[in-house]
Formats: C-alpha cells, structure tokens, sequence
C-alpha cells in the first residue's frame, strides 16, 4: 500500500528541471539598453567620484570626522576603572562620499561587460544579485559617513552600524 502511495506522490509532482538546459534570455533589445543603461551610470558614478574628490580636495585642509576607540582605564587616585577615549583616525568626509560612487561605477562597469553575461542570466530568472552586492558595499560605506556626520565617533559603534 506505501509504495502504491508514494508511486502516487511521484507521478503528481512535476519532473525536475533538465540541469543542461540553458535559463530564458532577456529580449536582446532589453539586453542591449541595459548594456547601454550600465555603461552610462558607471560613467556617470565615476565623474561624481572624481568632481567630490576635487571638491574635497580643494579646501585644505580636508574635512574630517574623528574616530576614537573608548575604553575603561584604571585611575589610581580614586581606584575605580574610569571612561577614556583614544583617537584612532580621521575619516575624510569627501574621499568617503568618492569612495561610494566610485563603487557605484563599478558595479556598473562590471555588469556591462566583465560580468554581462552573469548579470543577463541572473535577470532572466527574475534575480539581481549584482545590486545586492553593490549596495552591501556602497551602503555601508554611506551608513559610515552619515553616522560620523551625526556625531557617531566610537569604532565600535561604526563597525556595528
């Protein structure tokens, strides 16, 4: 009786996929408007990067957020563990906000041509790994900046973020 069941359950659930089948395309048109799309906001990603650099760098000295590590110390004179703070860096404000259009451009340039075909095929089954990629990069970079901008100055903090 189990095997006439089971034997049942197998023929009612749909054959599995042909591995070697090739996923559908996306329309060439749609393929070649992307290329197109890509190409131009990777150029576009990458003279933003370029006019903040200069911007940044054409004050001096270069805007800059302090980040400090915090820490207990032990102070003799009243023997109790007391708050301190010991800077670790500045991060420049402008070379950061480069620095996520410069990825931005990036992953542009990477899927219009190293990784078109990757990207093409990801599109065709309804899937953009590609953006997930970039924005885990370039949104976390951003996240920084804002936090530092709002006063956030603790590493462990920004690394948390």
């Amino acid at each position: 009786m189990l095997n006439s069941v089971a034997a049942g359950t197998a023929a009612a659930l749909p054959a599995a996929p042909d591995r070697d089948t090739a996923p559908p395309a996306i329309e060439p048109d749609r393929a070649r408007s992307l290329h197109r799309w890509n190409l131009s906001l990777a150029a576009l990603h990458a003279v933003q990067a370029l006019a903040i650099l200069a911007i940044s760098f054409a004050k001096s000295p270069v805007v800059t957020a302090p980040v400090v590590s915090s820490y207990l110390t032990f102070d003799a004179a009243t023997q109790t563990l007391v708050p301190a703070q010991r800077a670790l860096f500045d991060l420049p404000i402008g070379p950061a906000v480069a620095l996520f259009f410069a990825l931005s451009a990036v992953a542009h340039f990477t899927v219009a041509f190293p990784a078109r075909r990757w990207y093409e095929r990801s599109l065709a089954r309804g899937q953009n790994p590609a953006r997930w990629i970039e924005y885990a990069l370039s949104s976390s970079v951003m996240i920084v900046v804002i936090a530092t901008l709002s006063g956030i100055q603790e590493i462990g903090s920004l690394v948390a973020i």
